[in-house]
């Protein structure tokens, strides 16, 4: 069985300004993993509707759910 360190998936997912919070393996060969955005975390950001500089967190983004993403056959 393959283990799932943190560094290995980000390795895999390749997706810049992301952290990974938790890496799961269920069921039936299911992956779930949890990220959240780094983007903008030291210097802040835009907001995309008033353009308004953003420096804190307003909450979460809505979950959604890729299936048979080719990543290390799962």
């Amino acid at each position: 069985m393959m283990t799932f360190d943190q560094d290995t998936i980000q390795d895999l997912l390749n997706l810049p300004d992301i952290a990974i919070d938790r890496v799961v393996l269920g069921e039936r060969k299911m992956l779930r993993i949890d990220v959240r955005s780094t983007f903008g975390s030291e210097e802040g950001t835009q907001c995309h509707r008033c353009g308004k500089s953003i420096d804190h967190a307003y909450g979460l983004g809505n979950e959604f759910e890729l299936r048979h993403l080719p990543l290390i056959e799962y």
